[in-house]
């Protein structure tokens, strides 16, 4: 009797560790699964993008690179708490799908006493799970703008020395391929079809397909970040004063928005308001127009820079990116103070 007792538990035991075996095999399979999203999903907006990525937000949350903690990647509710830390990575132009959040890790811009050989050097494209989990290296040389499109990965890379050039890859970093285009920032993107400025050429709009390898010109001009929404083109005119315009992918319809000089622009997400920053002596400051009245105000005097909008609010840094504001649309200017988290 005691005989079949023990061999009672020793299967039993067998049994159990065949099963944590099957199970870490199972989870091994799925963490190492990539899982594709939906057709035609944008990472994130041309507007944050051009404005450097700081923040984006996917429906559920917000993401942010949270300059108090020197721009590690966390994330936050609609009503700015609940927060959690997601990874050690400095981040930048942050993207994001159904699944994966996208980004350039910049680990050379951490504090001198937190870096070594390794952090320094640790550059590239990355992609995390919004848990902080399942990161995974796409491209590992330094890179400036990130743009998820449509399933692709679309980034910038540079090398001292050399120009910059524009690269497209599938989400796990395979297919790698350098696009034959200028070597402007590629993040704006609309109907199947990427956007751009010329930069050494001229400065016409040009466009690429998704799954093209060269830009054909769609218009003559001097345009710099453009940003197509629907058939409209919005962009700065580098050869009228650096104003701000509008006008029709046919060319039509050409429209300027304000008279002011400005240095960045974003765009809210129903186009009613537009907010600028303009740097000329006396009246430098960030304003908002109002595209329903035409009005034009100031919003917070001084110098500014990364204009991020999620939602109705507006995330903007001070020139020296100590600061971070945000302005309520309909509401005031408040300091942006999120805590810093245990690792």
């Amino acid at each position: 009797m005691a005989g079949a007792k023990n061999r009672k538990s020793v299967f039993a035991a067998v049994a159990v560790f065949a099963l944590i075996v099957i199970g870490a095999i199972a989870y091994s399979k799925i963490s190492d699964m990539t899982f594709k999203s939906n057709p035609g999903i944008v990472g994130n907006t041309a507007g944050n993008l051009y404005n450097y990525g700081m923040f984006c937000d996917d429906g559920e949350r917000i993401y942010f690179s949270n300059y108090r903690d020197q721009g590690l990647f966390y994330s936050m509710s609609y009503d700015l708490d609940d927060f959690k830390f997601i990874t050690k990575d400095v981040v930048r132009f942050i993207n994001h799908d159904d699944h994966y959040l996208y980004y350039s890790r910049m680990n050379n811009l951490k504090d001198q006493a937190a870096q070594s050989v390794f952090t320094f050097y640790s550059n590239g494209v990355f992609r995390i799970t919004p848990n902080g989990r399942h990161q995974k290296m796409i491209w590992n040389k330094p890179v400036g703008s990130v743009l998820y499109y449509d399933g692709q990965v679309f980034y910038q890379h540079y090398a001292e020395g050399e120009s910059l050039t524009i690269h497209r890859t599938d989400i796990d970093g395979k297919d790698d391929v350098q696009l034959s285009l200028d070597e402007s920032v590629l993040v704006s993107a609309a109907g199947g079809r990427l956007y751009y400025g010329g930069m050494s050429s001229d400065r016409g709009l040009y466009s690429v397909g998704a799954s093209s390898l060269a830009g054909t010109k769609v218009l003559d001009g001097s345009f710099y970040n453009p940003w197509v929404i629907g058939s409209t083109v919005y962009f700065i005119d580098v050869n009228d004063g650096h104003r701000l315009k509008s006008i029709g992918l046919d060319g039509s319809g050409e429209e300027t928005l304000s008279k002011k000089r400005i240095s960045a622009y974003n765009i809210s997400s129903t186009g009613r308001y537009i907010f600028i920053q303009c740097d000329t002596s006396g009246e430098a400051g960030l304003y908002m127009i109002d595209r329903s009245t035409g009005d034009e105000r100031l919003i917070r005097e001084g110098n500014h820079k990364w204009i991020n909008i999620v939602g109705d609010r507006c995330f903007f840094y001070d020139s020296n990116g100590m600061s971070v504001y945000y302005y309520t649309i309909g509401g005031g200017v408040s300091i942006f103070d999120p805590p810093i988290l245990k690792k």
